[in-house]
């Protein structure tokens, strides 16, 4: 008995419900019967007085820039479903803003965009994932955060190995070092 991944016995042959020739008279009964069905709008146009009726019930949907605005207003902050009463924490907040983002962008520039320990760099067939770390923890330090020179590139291998992966450490004025 074959199984379904044994495709060594299927080879060459037909499914059963391929190649079996249709007769003429069935043919004919297809077409007779699909001469009778609707296929749609197919060869019907809009007429102009129905476009300007579309047009017209339309008119009071569209939205103006103060309808957008106010809209956004009614579904933000405490007015949204899901509102957990503003509990985004400030570590998030911060990583998403945009001082953040070019803090990580200069970090990656002023080390050319390779891995200061091993020497990694994203290239054609080789894929690095690299890291912006703070050599001093972001959490430890807030007077730090956004200073480029507590700022290293890393790759994700050597990331791993530091004391503040993912923050594995957050014992305060602890000797950091590189």
């Amino acid at each position: 008995m074959w199984t379904i991944k044994d495709t060594s016995k299927m080879k060459g042959r037909i499914p059963w419900n391929k190649g079996i020739p249709m007769s003429e008279e069935a043919k004919e009964k297809a077409r007779a019967r699909l001469k009778g069905i609707p296929t749609g709008r197919k060869g019907k146009h809009f007429t102009k007085e129905w476009i300007e009726n579309l047009r017209i019930s339309h008119l009071g949907h569209r939205n103006s820039k103060e309808s957008i605005e106010k809209q956004i207003l009614q579904i933000t902050g405490p007015l949204h479903w899901n509102w957990k009463g503003g509990i985004t924490p400030i570590n998030k907040k911060i990583r998403n803003s945009l001082e953040y983002k070019l803090w990580r962008e200069s970090v990656f520039k002023r080390d050319n965009y390779t891995c200061v320990w091993c020497g990694k760099k994203s290239s054609i067939g080789i894929k690095c994932f690299l890291h912006a770390d703070h050599i001093k923890p972001f959490c430890d330090f807030p007077a730090l955060r956004f200073a480029i020179d507590n700022g290293r590139t890393l790759c994700l291998d050597c990331h791993k190995t530091t004391n503040t992966y993912k923050g594995r450490s957050n014992v305060k004025n602890k000797n950091y070092g590189n």
